[in-house]
């Protein structure tokens, strides 16, 4: 696991993302709801590969966690601060 920063757009994303979280600690989505809700549709719309980095950036931070549904889609949301990641 890389604990070396990201580079600056995926930095810019990932800051977003906890911005949301901080705002709507439940908030929980897949990659594709991140893209269309969490974030400014318009301008990530085409890019969901540096979103998809972002977010594994994010759970490798330990910052948030995903967890992977029955249908094999994954979702994300705000870590829990005293378990182990997901």
């Amino acid at each position: 696991m890389s604990k070396k920063p990201p580079e600056r757009e995926i930095a810019l994303i990932a800051r977003e993302i906890r911005n949301y979280l901080a705002t709507h600690p439940d908030a929980v989505d897949s990659l594709e709801g991140v893209v269309k809700w969490w974030l400014t549709r318009q301008r990530y719309e085409e890019s969901t590969a540096k979103v998809m980095r972002a977010l594994d950036y994010l759970v490798q931070q330990r910052l948030i966690s995903k967890r992977v549904l029955a249908d094999g889609r994954m979702v994300y949301g705000l870590a829990d601060q005293d378990s182990e990641q997901r």
